[in-house]
């Protein structure tokens, strides 16, 4: 009976400090990048490290890919359902999108060239000023309580990335 109240007790304790310390089960190829199928189709993630924008599109057409991009919301609302889904998984949530702001009013996604018409922002976005001079591309945020869309500063903000 000593025995079985020790190993409970050296249990307890181990669960209790891999809830303080945060270590958790991942899955490896999110934790460290890796190619994975949403709604049909191949993307790759790496959630395990930041990169300015220039350096996501660096490493997306290193695969031959370039950044999302969400011409069609349905692919927006897959993505960021999965985002959610596993959240645990990342290590960070915020992700670059292939978009930036050509002038002050007006975005573009990257390899079509189109004008994005419909956004999807986040609480308090928009929040950079219209006539900054600083580049300004599209990310977006997704968490089971928060997601949507922010504009960042392509050159000194750092995202994680998922490549299409």
């Amino acid at each position: 009976m000593t025995n079985k109240l020790i190993f409970g007790a050296v249990l307890i304790l181990a669960s209790f400090s891999c809830a303080i310390f945060g270590a958790s089960v991942r899955n490896p190829s999110l934790f460290l990048g890796g190619y994975v199928d949403i709604d049909g189709q191949q993307y790759y993630v790496n959630a395990s490290k930041y990169f300015t924008k220039d350096e996501a599109r660096a490493d997306c057409q290193s695969r031959n890919m370039e950044l999302i991009s969400f011409e069609e919301k349905t692919k927006y609302d897959a993505i960021n359902l999965w985002a959610q889904q596993n959240q645990n998984e990342l290590d960070y949530h915020w992700f670059w999108m292939g978009a930036e702001r050509v002038n002050t009013t007006d975005w573009r996604w990257e390899v079509s060239g189109k004008r994005i018409k419909d956004f999807y922002w986040a609480d308090a976005e928009p929040n950079l000023a219209a006539d900054d001079n600083d580049t300004i591309c599209l990310s977006f945020v997704s968490y089971s309580f928060a997601s949507g869309w922010c504009d960042d500063i392509c050159d000194t903000t750092q995202n994680a990335l998922i490549c299409q």
